[in-house]
């Protein structure tokens, strides 16, 4: 759509300094959950943030990795894994590392549970087409997703909560059920996952009232 400039939307992006506190590093504001800033104004989650990659050896890793990879990986033409994938870039990029870089043969998995959009779709062809991957897609009862999504939203809207937005994406978590369904169906031991590490959302369950845990080496744990 056009971009219209608009000077009453462009000032709702100016905040009061004086009527909220935000970080003077990061600019999260004071009603983030669980904040508290340091005598510079610095909030507690600037101040335990650790480099991720610190002395991060990137050869050294992948030659970890690909020795793991080594008992996945078959001799002749059969399927090494499979890869979810989003159509976002995470994945995408993700799928391109697996398949030229490391030299595997996947089938990749999307599940459509009504909110895959045209532009996910496109990225999704376009990336299977051009590394001639099969891309197999799950497309669930959209008409009753989009009902359960539609009752919902309307049901948070009577009450809304910033603790229960995560339940807007409760219907697609089918997606690990068939995910392990067609592992098994194509007789595949391997899937691997494409995520950003920095994808850190404190505030999904600062919400609900848990406190964020900042020595998490990992960002998601089972």
């Amino acid at each position: 759509p056009e971009i219209i400039n608009s000077i009453t939307k462009e000032k709702l992006l100016i905040y009061n300094s004086n009527y909220i506190k935000r970080c003077t590093k990061c600019i999260l504001p004071s009603n983030f959950p669980f904040i508290t800033f340091n005598e510079k104004g610095v909030c507690n989650y600037c101040s335990n943030y650790k480099k991720k990659y610190k002395n991060f050896n990137i050869n050294k890793e992948k030659q970890k990795f690909e020795k793991i990879l080594e008992n996945y990986k078959k001799n002749n033409n059969d399927i090494d894994c499979i890869v979810p994938l989003s159509g976002g870039r995470d994945s995408c990029f993700g799928l391109h590392l697996i398949v030229k870089e490391l030299g595997l043969k996947p089938i990749t998995f999307t599940y459509d549970w009504g909110l895959v959009t045209d532009l996910a779709r496109r990225n999704i062809s376009r990336m299977c087409s051009t590394l001639n991957i099969e891309n197999i897609i799950v497309a669930d009862n959209i008409g009753l997703k989009r009902s359960n999504i539609n009752k919902n939203v309307t049901a948070w809207l009577k009450k809304p909560h910033l603790g229960m937005v995560n339940i807007f994406t409760a219907g697609d978590k089918h997606f690990y059920r068939f995910l392990e369904k067609i592992k098994k169906q194509n007789q595949i031991d391997l899937n691997i996952w494409s995520y950003n590490p920095f994808e850190i959302t404190h505030f999904k369950h600062g919400f609900l009232g848990i406190k964020p845990n900042f020595h998490n080496k990992r960002t998601y744990n089972q």
